[in-house]
């Protein structure tokens, strides 16, 4: 007798066995239950004033901290000023000669920050973990406040690891079930990934990578910058017992509501429950981003293609940008819930037009909204969302002659419902943009302009350049300044160019003429064409020069796993400009394009315009990324091998990677920290 007389229930059984196994695995191999159970575990660090001046004092304090703070880099040292933190479990070390110990337990999780304060003598301090003997030593300045971070965990780093050996494994199971079932037939089983009837199988291989990884992160997220005031921000919607929108504190230029707010459910959630707020925010997250891969990017493609996406499309699209971002799957930023939400408000546009489903257009105007508070810039994709709708109203009328006062109602019954939902998303930021700034906007808002507030940043330091800011950091992607930018400021007002290294005199000139403006930027445009020629064409490139997965790279050095990641991605982008080139080839040939591919790049290539010409990073190119992964997905397999039948590509690549990697140490100067 037949246990399983239906076939779709026999093999999603073998299926599902098969992923439970895999996850079995890996969670024994990454060892995830221990992590969801170290929050409380600390360990042992002796710290002893190992310095050879006998009158040397050295004072110490040490905060313990989980999500907070990022861990710079293990004993890493700034010279920051830092101050004794509210609520920091602070303990003193003085010593008048060398060898006086002093043992601090500190966290497993996260990160712990030691301050130490140096008396009139400088100091020397050695750090040893007891329980791994490993030791390392700080030299401390006379007089100054230096902290130093001691990381327990390799963050990010091993988290990637896991998303490429689950996904790995997760297929190959699957691949090998399906074989059992076709016969071992190795042929016939990778039918499966071209089925768009296996598409749950999928569906579930996505959803179980992204809850492993989420799950790893959660003892070892920590929040930096714009994350952690997300994070911090979200318990001010409730004051004195109340919960209102209007109540969250302002946050600063261009920081719409919703991103603490999306802080918010978790840390009120895990209060409900009981559990960590961390915990329900990963979850929250992996869910969040798993309905993005299953429900919207198959649509996407659907869109492009004009038939079912495939089973193996979708995964390339989820391994690519898993590969590239995959710090941004559990960071609390808004560069990919941004875009998955104005794609998401796309495809239900699309939607809702083609099958006259008016909920879907109202839902849609919701999610554009979201993503408009989430980034501001996306602000411009509203012209082409309404170049979409033309269009496909445009098509309707040709399909079923529909006159056109038919269709002007349509259009404007299509262009209120999306602006209800927009408006409805919005309307806690007009009420916030009004008591801070007594303005009547709908968008996130900021007393100054928006041009000039991003052409200068960071201390008077302009900006309109290569990298951010002026401090040596090794936490953001791009610790190197804009020579370009800084040269032609010191040309500009009559400076002697020679000692670009203080830049800051440029950055006092700059505020003694009232700062960075309109104005003053188009005359320097004008007087200095090249330079500024240039200086655009090195931020496009910058912009995609992606070289790390993390949004804030680590102990970020040049050397062979940059290079490695740079490859890979140089690779992405030589595969989609030799796309690009056939496409552009036949439209000169034939004088057609397709329309509705026309405003896909363009809905994501506008909104990283505006940085083209200020302060630029790599997450700002993330659609334009994301198009790229999809061109490649969505191009014919007769395009490709016209590509490669093409016996020079070898040479081009290798000329595409010598240009790149020259560009790249140019963008990125050795000679600074």
């Amino acid at each position: 007798m037949n246990v399983f007389p239906n076939p779709r229930l026999r093999q999603a059984l073998f299926y599902a066995l098969a992923l439970v196994a895999g996850c079995w695995f890996l969670a024994a191999w990454f060892d995830i239950p221990a992590t969801l159970h170290e929050a409380n575990a600390s360990k042992t660090i002796l710290v002893e004033n190992i310095s050879g001046q006998e009158n040397s004092t050295v004072y110490l304090g040490y905060v313990k901290q989980n999500y907070r703070m990022l861990p710079l880099a293990d004993f890493a040292t700034e010279s920051w000023m830092l101050g004794p933190l509210p609520g920091s479990a602070l303990q003193t070390l003085t010593s008048a000669r060398a060898g006086d110990p002093l043992q601090v337990q500190i966290p497993m999780a996260g990160s712990t920050q030691f301050v130490f304060i140096t008396a009139s003598e400088a100091g020397q301090v050695r750090i040893t973990d007891l329980e791994t003997g490993r030791a390392s030593e700080l030299d401390l300045q006379a007089v100054g406040h230096y902290t130093v971070t001691h990381s327990t965990i390799s963050g990010t780093k091993r988290a990637w690891d896991l998303f490429l050996v689950s996904l790995a494994l997760f297929v190959g199971l699957s691949t090998v079930v399906a074989m059992g079932l076709k016969g071992w037939k190795w042929k016939d089983a990778l039918q499966v990934w071209n089925d768009p009837a296996h598409a749950p199988l999928t569906f579930a291989i996505i959803g179980m990578t992204l809850l492993l990884n989420n799950l790893f992160m959660t003892q070892r997220l920590f929040f930096f910058g714009d994350s952690k005031g997300y994070w911090d921000n979200a318990p001010t919607f409730v004051r004195d017992g109340v919960f209102a929108l209007g109540n969250v504190d302002t946050l600063y230029s261009f920081r719409g509501y919703l991103m603490s707010l999306i802080a918010f459910f978790p840390r009120w959630l895990g209060g409900r429950l009981g559990l960590e707020a961390v915990l329900v925010y990963v979850l929250f997250l992996a869910f969040i981003y798993s309905l993005f891969f299953i429900l919207v990017v198959p649509k996407l493609i659907r869109w492009l293609m004009g038939r079912e996406a495939r089973p193996y499309q979708v995964l390339i699209v989820f391994a690519l940008t898993g590969f590239f971002w995959m710090g941004w799957f559990t960071w609390l930023l808004t560069d990919l819930l941004s875009l998955g939400a104005l794609l998401s408000g796309l495809v239900l546009l699309v939607d809702g037009i083609g099958k006259r489903r008016w909920a879907a257009l109202f839902a849609s105007g919701i999610f554009m909204g979201i993503a408009i508070n989430l980034r501001a810039n996306y602000e411009l994709d509203l012209a082409v969302l309404l170049l979409v709708a033309l269009q496909l109203l445009y098509k309707e009328r040709q399909a079923s002659a529909a006159s056109l006062t038919v269709l002007a109602r349509r259009f404007l019954l299509i262009a209120a419902l999306v602006a209800s939902g927009i408006i409805l998303v919005s309307l806690p930021q007009a009420q916030l943009n009004w008591q801070k700034y007594h303005k009547a906007s709908l968008f996130p808002f900021s007393a100054e302009n928006w041009f000039e507030s991003n052409l200068e940043t960071h201390d008077t330091v302009l900006e309109y350049g290569l990298a951010i800011g002026r401090l040596k950091t090794q936490i953001w992607p791009y610790p190197y300044p804009n020579l370009i930018g800084i040269s032609t400021l010191y040309r500009y007002f009559g400076l002697d160019p020679v000692a670009l290294q203080d830049f800051q005199v440029a950055g006092d000139m700059l505020h003694q003429q009232g700062g960075m403006n309109v104005p003053l930027y188009l005359d320097l445009a004008r007087r200095y064409p090249l330079e500024f020629t240039v200086d655009i064409f090195l931020k496009v490139f910058t912009g995609l020069n992606n070289q790390s997965f993390e949004p804030y790279p680590v102990n970020w050095r040049a050397g062979l796993p940059v290079a490695l990641f740079s490859f890979f991605n140089y690779s992405v982008l030589f595969l989609a400009f030799l796309v690009f080139w056939q496409y552009l080839s036949q439209f000169v040939r034939d004088r057609r394009a397709s329309l509705h591919l026309i405003f896909w790049y363009a809905l994501l290539a506008l909104p990283a315009l505006p940085f083209v010409i200020m302060a630029v990073e790599w997450r700002y190119f993330l659609p334009l990324y994301f198009g790229f992964y999809l061109l490649l997905v969505t191009t014919e397999r007769e395009t490709y091998a016209k590509i490669f039948s093409d016996k020079l590509w070898p040479l081009q690549f290798f000329l595409f990677l010598l240009v790149c990697y020259s560009l790249t140490t140019l963008v990125t100067p050795a000679y600074l920290d």
